[in-house]
């Protein structure tokens, strides 16, 4: 039986129809509800504050057996991987005609206080020497220990997530005291790179070897992941069934 024609009745079957077109419109949209760019949440330069509410955290300490003093070296393209992160170290840049041209500098070393991951030696400002690291998880956390073989070095450190954003880690310490930097964000970390920088100290020059310690990732846990903002599909149509039922129920009040 057609809709009761009355001015108020069509008001109502104006308000279904559209709330019906929302909610088909949030069924499509429910896709598009995901970030394309993440955000970062915060970092950090105390590692308890930065694994407080993560999950699933795993760490790469480096203490594989070797003799103190000694040496192993991964100056190759494929470095050295502990459980999900694989470590490159990238000496030079390459030509870019010749692109294995590319040197690479990469070791583990006990000095006999601790044992290290040792990044490439500076060369020189024209030359991008930096440790590339990999996260094989999808961690939206990740966290290391830094030193340096000379007090007062700085370091880029560069976060793919999957945009790139950079911070800037101030005057690491002589090893083998550390100095930590951890960041936390919103999408899943594919890669961060970290490069020695100019500082007050007037290093680094040639020679100065970056350190590193206890790379470590994690995640969030569900508790402190970030409300969405979209509204569920279901709550749309079940505000829209109301206005329907509110709808019959006067046009059936009306015709009795």
């Amino acid at each position: 039986m057609p809709w009761a024609c009355g001015k108020g009745d069509q008001v109502l079957k104006q308000l279904v129809v559209s709330l019906g077109r929302m909610a088909a419109a949030s069924v499509a949209m429910i896709g598009l509800a995901v970030p394309m760019n993440a955000t970062v949440l915060g970092t950090f330069n105390d590692r308890t504050a930065w694994s407080t509410s993560l999950t699933g955290v795993t760490t790469a300490d480096f203490n594989e057996t070797m003799a103190s003093g000694t040496y192993q070296l991964y100056s190759n393209a494929t470095g050295y991987t502990s459980g999900v992160l694989n470590f490159l170290g990238l000496s030079t840049l390459p030509n870019p005609s010749n692109p294995s041209s590319q040197t690479y500098e990469l070791k583990r070393f006990d000095d006999g206080t601790a044992k290290w991951l040792v990044g490439p030696s500076w060369v020189n400002s024209s030359q991008d020497t930096r440790l590339v690291i990999n996260l094989s998880n999808a961690a939206t956390a990740f966290g290391i220990d830094i030193a340096s073989s000379v007090a007062g070095i700085s370091y880029q450190i560069t976060v793919l997530s999957p945009s790139p954003e950079a911070f800037t880690v101030t005057s690491a310490p002589l090893a083998p005291a550390t100095t930590f930097f951890g960041v936390r964000t919103d999408a899943a970390i594919s890669q961060v790179v970290i490069r020695m920088v100019s500082s007050s100290s007037g290093h680094p020059v040639n020679g100065d070897e970056s350190r590193f310690d206890n790379a470590s990732t994690g995640f969030f846990s569900a508790a402190t992941a970030p409300p969405s903002e979209t509204p569920e599909t279901s709550t749309i149509i079940y505000g829209a069934t109301g206005i329907f039922l509110l709808a019959w129920t006067r046009r059936r009040r009306t015709r009795s």
